[in-house]
């Protein structure tokens, strides 16, 4: 991974063979991110995109090995007790042109993934949600 630190943020590359998950948590480790913003693009592979049955309470998941385009890529960075949440949801394009979105799970960086990462100063806590399920932002 390299990174370039802005007057908002870091813009980041990750280099082929990386794991975007795993990757962003030593990076927000490192840099003491509170919380933050997340746009990217590039080319991905070995995804695993999820959608939120809210009857079930549960993810349905999709795994997506093959090399996609990282069409778009929007989340946050978050707390969860003292544990840095990561949301984020992707568009996957396929080599037939045909569009994938969903929650990511993770992916690998097959080609280049190129994230701008705007860091705010006050850190954002999560906490459960009785009508979903689901650690909400505590706003």
């Amino acid at each position: 991974m390299r990174h370039r630190q802005t007057e908002r943020g870091y813009i980041v590359r990750l280099e082929r063979g990386e794991p975007l998950m795993e990757t962003l948590r030593h990076f927000i480790h490192a840099n003491e991110i509170q919380s933050a913003t997340l746009t990217g693009l590039g080319a991905v592979c070995n995804s695993r995109l999820g959608f939120y049955d809210l009857e079930t309470r549960s993810y349905v998941e999709k795994s997506v090995p093959e090399d996609c385009e990282l069409v778009s890529l929007v989340g946050n960075i978050s707390y969860f007790e003292a544990t840095p949440v990561i949301h984020v949801h992707a568009t996957l394009g396929t080599r037939d042109f045909q569009a994938l979105a969903g929650h990511l799970f993770d992916t690998e960086c097959s080609v280049t993934v190129e994230l701008h990462i705007d860091v705010y100063q006050n850190r954002i806590d999560r906490k459960p949600d009785d009508n979903t399920g689901l650690n909400l932002m505590d706003l």
